[in-house]
């Protein structure tokens, strides 16, 4: 995100992943590296990380500002609840506190990625052997890759942070 700004830009906000992130301010000007989710309900999290994220207002003069607004989401349900308190507070310095310090961003990016990259490798395992692939080259089996497979598969390579996460868990199985 630093290119970004090395390029002109006054602002980076990422908006991707379902968490929010730190930020940073490089060159006078704000990185935010993740706001988390705004109303994206999942039944499945409640009342965890999930529900947790913040909007933003800029202030765009001289200097760029910036004021960091917490909510939380979809915790009981569908709606959206403006909240400030210590433990976003403390959250939000601890994740500025990593991405400041290339040493610990990178062993958090390794923790982060051993324990949840592991679904990646499902992709690459259907049954892959001479009796099989004989039989699918024929034309006489189907392939084991569904479309939804196919479709979760192009997301791993072509978003960059799945991506990451693809190639670190090819590296390291």
């Amino acid at each position: 995100y630093r290119f970004f700004i090395d390029a002109g830009a006054d602002s980076v906000i990422n908006h991707h992943q379902h968490c929010f992130s730190g930020y940073e301010v490089y060159k006078g000007k704000p990185i935010f590296y993740g706001v988390g989710n705004f109303c994206f309900d999942k039944l499945d999290h409640r009342d965890d990380f999930w529900n947790d994220g913040y909007m933003l207002m800029l202030h765009l003069e001289n200097n760029i500002g910036f004021e960091i607004i917490p909510y939380r989401q979809c915790s009981e349900k569908p709606k959206v609840v403006l909240r400030g308190n210590e433990a976003f507070d403390s959250k939000i310095e601890e994740l500025n506190a990593v991405i400041t310090d290339k040493k610990r961003l990178k062993g958090e990016t390794e923790k982060y990625y051993s324990t949840s990259a592991t679904q990646y490798g499902n992709i690459f395992e259907p049954i892959r052997n001479r009796y099989y692939m004989a039989l699918k080259y024929r034309g006489w089996l189907p392939s084991l890759i569904s479309n939804k497979k196919k479709i979760q598969a192009k997301n791993y390579i072509y978003c960059e942070a799945h991506r990451d996460k693809l190639i670190w868990w090819l590296n390291h199985k």
